[in-house]
C-alpha cells in the first residue's frame, strides 16, 4: 500500500483546550466559514465543503472546448475531500515559498484554521475607489512575482485577493489547475481570470494597455503564447452589450474582457 503523505505544515500551535473552543464555535455556527477570536488574535475557520457538481461549470468548460482553449476549464467537482486537500496542500506550499497567503494554523479531516487577514477583498476595493489604477498595477505585481517564483493561483479573481497593509495576499485555493494543465497554460489562465474580473471597472484601457505589455513580456514565452491565444479568439466579445443595469455584471465583463483583448491586439501590432 503506497504510504499516505502528510501534509501538515505547521507545528501544533493550539492546546487542547484552546481546540475545543474552536470546535465548539464551530458547532454552533451554521456558517461553513467564520472569524473567531482566541487570545485577542483572530483566526479564520473554514469547514469541508460538501461535494458537488455545478451543472454551470459543464457548459463554461463546453464553451472553452468549441474555442480549443481548454487549459481555461474550471474543476466540474467542488467540495468534498478533492477542495479541502487542496487548500491545505496549495496552502501549505505557498506558505514555505512565501507567497502571500494566509497562514495556515491547523487542520484535521473536517475543519482547517488559518490567521485571518485584516483588510479587504481587491474586489470590493475597486468598486469603491474611484483610483482604481495603483491598486490593479500593484496586483499586477504580485501576480508576476508569483509566476517568476514557479507557482500559480487557484482562481485568480479579484474577489480572491485581499488587500491589507502588509500588502496584497490570495486565497481560495479549492482547485489545483496543476491537475489537468501545465504550469504555463495556468499562469495565462491567471492572468485571464484576474482581467476578467476587473477590466470591467476601467473606462478606457489606454493607461492599463503600456502596464500589461511591460509584465507579458517579462512572462515566460509560453504564457504570452497562451494569453495572445485566447486574445485572439475572444476579440468578437467586445461586441456584446455593455449594459449592465439590463444584461448584468457577467455580460458585462465579457463585453469588456473582449474590448481590452481587442485594444491589445491593435497595441501589439502598432
Amino acid at each position: 500500500m503506497e504510504k499516505k503523505e502528510d501534509h501538515t505544515f505547521y507545528k501544533q500551535p493550539f492546546t487542547n483546550e484552546e481546540l475545543e473552543k474552536i470546535i465548539k464555535a464551530l458547532k454552533s455556527s451554521k456558517n461553513r466559514t467564520l472569524i473567531f477570536n482566541l487570545e485577542r488574535k483572530k483566526y479564520f475557520l473554514k469547514r469541508k465543503r460538501p461535494i458537488r457538481f455545478p451543472f454551470w461549470a459543464g457548459l463554461v468548460n463546453g464553451f472553452f472546448e468549441i474555442f480549443r482553449v481548454g487549459f481555461l476549464k474550471v474543476s466540474l467537482k467542488y467540495g468534498g475531500n478533492y477542495s479541502f486537500q487542496n487548500e491545505i496542500n496549495l496552502l501549505s506550499q505557498l506558505n514555505q515559498n512565501q507567497i502571500p497567503t494566509p497562514k495556515l494554523m491547523y487542520n484535521d479531516d473536517h475543519f482547517l484554521v488559518m490567521e485571518a487577514l485584516e483588510g479587504k477583498s481587491v474586489d470590493d476595493l475597486m468598486a469603491e475607489n474611484t483610483e482604481k489604477l495603483p491598486l490593479w498595477s500593484k496586483v499586477l505585481s504580485e501576480i508576476q512575482s508569483l509566476h517568476q517564483k514557479g507557482f500559480c493561483l487557484s482562481q485568480a479573481f479579484s474577489r480572491n485577493m485581499v488587500a491589507t497593509n502588509d500588502g496584497i495576499f490570495f486565497i481560495d485555493f479549492e482547485e489545483n489547475p496543476l491537475d489537468h494543465i501545465d504550469l504555463h497554460q495556468a499562469q495565462a489562465r491567471d492572468w485571464i481570470f484576474f482581467f476578467l474580473s476587473t477590466i470591467w471597472r476601467f473606462d478606457h484601457f489606454d493607461i492599463l494597455l503600456p502596464l500589461w505589455k511591460k509584465t507579458i513580456s517579462e512572462e515566460d514565452k509560453a504564457v504570452f503564447y497562451y494569453c495572445k491565444l485566447v486574445a485572439k479568439k475572444f476579440t468578437w466579445l467586445r461586441f456584446l452589450p455593455g449594459s449592465r443595469k439590463i444584461w448584468g455584471r457577467d455580460i458585462v465583463q465579457l463585453q469588456a474582457l473582449g474590448s481590452f483583448f481587442y485594444q491589445w491586439n491593435s497595441y501589439v501590432k502598432g
